[in-house]
């Protein structure tokens, strides 16, 4: 896709700048990652947290969300690294659910090991990391990765000969082998990004109101992130899930998230209500002659 919208931004505006403008999508994942180190960065500082557990956190997260990501590729799609585990050392083949449970065991594991306040924490990353799936996902919309089902609206795109949906749609017979582009599919990958700044903004504000009390920011992004990938996921192409035939392998994903984030919450309102008397019901006073 990369190679396609260069050529058709020269060849529109005549200038051939754009070979340099358009990041690739080798780029982008280090960008994202490092947006959301600074933004996670200057937000522990903000509340005072420690810094150099900020620091030595950001460098376990995104090794934890790098292995993460492979490993989860590779158990997911083990019955190809069976013949050839060598494969499993090769660039690419990545899953971002890998990535963010990677990072997530990873940071918490050394967070509770050194008895540092792990919520704390984890509550700033929560209001940060969704910049990372905005930024990350326009490498997915040029590699053609998680692109979406067959669409005819306005904002619907083509993939370019030899991309990933070209050649799936040639596999199942939708188009030729002759055709220069694929059919036209939703964006799904830009959706995502989309939904990725939506909940950045979202998370901000729900975190500089409510970061005094330690979990309540991460239980509400993991509950916000799994509900709205479950929905954006209908414009994905993929197969279904072998559990849930009307639903895919992520929309599985999803609903787990939600759960874990409906079950945190409810850990850490828990004694918010209890110390409140939110929930209570108020004692009325006893009447003549009733026993207690």
């Amino acid at each position: 896709m990369r190679p396609l919208i260069i050529d058709y931004l020269q060849d529109a505006l005549g200038v051939t700048i754009f070979e340099w403008l358009i990041p690739t999508p080798s780029i982008i994942y280090p960008v994202a990652l490092i947006s959301v180190a600074i933004v996670f960065l200057k937000r522990c500082n903000m509340v005072g947290l420690d810094r150099s557990v900020i620091y030595t956190v950001i460098l376990i997260g995104g090794v934890g969300a790098f292995v993460g990501a492979k490993l989860f590729f590779v158990i997911v799609h083990y019955q190809n690294y069976i013949l050839q585990p060598s494969h499993i050392f090769a660039t690419g083949g990545t899953i971002s659910w890998g990535a963010y449970a990677g990072a997530f065991l990873a940071i918490s594991g050394y967070l509770y090991t050194f008895n540092k306040p792990t919520l704390s924490y984890l509550d700033v990353l929560a209001s940060s990391i969704a910049l990372g799936p905005f930024i990350g996902r326009w490498s997915c919309f040029l590699n053609g990765d998680d692109y979406g089902v067959i669409a005819n609206v306005p904002w619907s795109v083509q993939y370019p000969f030899g991309s990933i949906p070209h050649a799936a749609h040639v596999h199942s017979g939708i188009i030729g082998l002759d055709s220069l582009y694929s059919a036209s599919v939703h964006p799904n990958q830009i959706y995502l990004a989309i939904n990725g700044l939506v909940l950045f903004i979202i998370m901000t504000w729900i975190w500089k109101k409510v970061r005094f009390y330690p979990g309540l920011t991460l239980g509400l992004f993991v509950l916000l992130y799994g509900a709205s990938r479950f929905f954006i996921e209908f414009f994905r192409d993929e197969t279904a899930s072998s559990i849930i035939p009307q639903l895919n392998t992520s929309q599985i994903y999803s609903l787990f998230t939600v759960c874990m984030g409906g079950v945190l919450l409810w850990v850490v309102m828990k004694p918010l209500f209890a110390t409140t008397g939110i929930g209570k019901r108020k004692q009325q006073p006893l009447k003549k002659g009733e026993l207690i």
